[in-house]
């Protein structure tokens, strides 16, 4: 049946009041960040830890970070792969759900989930090279902006990484069921991307030593502001691409890669969706902080590795969906 377009289907810009609260978050979690003086980490935290050797650390993190790597080339050249973007009708949204085929390096930049995998490969990356100097006794080679991006990266992915693992498995899931939606969470690449970056966020928290800090809180919110702003200013290409791609066009003016984002839903909704999201960043910052500490203060009491090991998996386990 052919969708009726309402009043404000055409809208391609957010409300102001909407952009405002976009741009207080984004100023805010800047200036926290700006204003930040929390001492820089050292070499030995950045590329150290107390269960392995330096040159050990340095190996796992850098096959991670070819991992990564490899997974974003590949994500890259694979053929055009569906968006579905499902919208919540009864919330009061005036979009329609419709399919836009992406590939190539749309599909890189239209997903927060790609936009964390990304970063955290970045982390690994750098990571593996404080942990070979380390090995090979080079303390002063690296430079402490280098130690504080590093731990900046190690912050923000630990925390957004575990967003978007529930997200996906207790939220958008759910919801293409919920709709009869055909999906594609439960193949390899997504799985990876969703569930296997769990298992390297919980082994850094297991066997790394970088810390996460109150301080820093502001740099997942940072990361998750910028990409609305990105999903907020890219809605209209993505409404193009609906209309050029495969299938019949729903006539959206703009489209969005989650329903939490759609800019036709009444105001109240879209500050609701805002502030859930800034709690939930806020929420599995201080979590992934929480279970480090948990950690720390296990090793400290002499609680085997295994043991350690074992419980932190089984949380990550829980945390994931593995099939419908």
């Amino acid at each position: 049946e052919r969708f009726e377009p309402m009043a404000n289907q055409k809208q391609t810009v957010p409300p102001l009041a909407t952009i405002a609260l976009g741009v207080v978050m984004a100023v805010v979690s800047g200036a926290m960040l700006a204003l930040d003086r929390t001492p820089i980490v050292t070499l030995e935290q950045a590329g150290g830890s107390e269960a392995v050797g330096p040159a050990c650390l340095c190996a796992l993190r850098g096959l991670f970070a070819l991992g990564h790597a490899f997974m974003i080339v590949q994500t890259a050249l694979l053929p055009a792969m569906p968006l579905i973007a499902v919208y919540k009708r009864e919330l009061g949204s005036h979009l329609q759900t419709e399919t836009i085929w992406l590939r190539g390096l749309p599909r890189l930049c239209s997903f927060f989930t790609i936009w964390c995998f990304a970063a955290q490969g970045a982390f690994f990356a750098l990571g593996a090279a404080c942990s070979a100097a380390l090995a090979l006794g080079a303390e002063g080679v690296v430079p402490a902006r280098v130690l504080y991006i590093t731990h900046l990266l190690f912050e923000m992915t630990a925390g957004c990484g575990l967003v978007v693992t529930v997200v996906v498995s207790f939220v958008i899931w759910p919801e293409l069921l919920r709709f009869g939606v055909q999906h594609d969470l439960d193949e390899p690449q997504n799985l990876v991307m969703h569930n296997w970056n769990v298992l390297e966020i919980l082994t850094e928290l297991l066997i790394g030593q970088l810390p996460i800090t109150v301080a820093h809180a502001a740099v997942g919110i940072a990361w998750g502001t910028a990409f609305i702003a990105f999903s907020w200013l890219r809605a209209p290409a993505l409404a193009r691409l609906a209309r050029e791609g495969k299938g019949r066009s729903a006539g959206n003016g703009v489209n969005f890669p989650y329903f939490f984002l759609d800019i036709t839903l009444p105001r109240a909704t879209q500050y609701a969706f805002l502030l859930g999201l800034l709690a939930v960043l806020l929420t599995f910052y201080f979590g992934a902080m929480a279970l480090r500490e948990l950690l720390l203060v296990s090793a400290r009491c002499g609680v085997p590795l295994l043991a350690r090991a074992a419980a932190t998996y089984a949380v990550g386990y829980m945390l994931t969906k593995w099939r419908d």
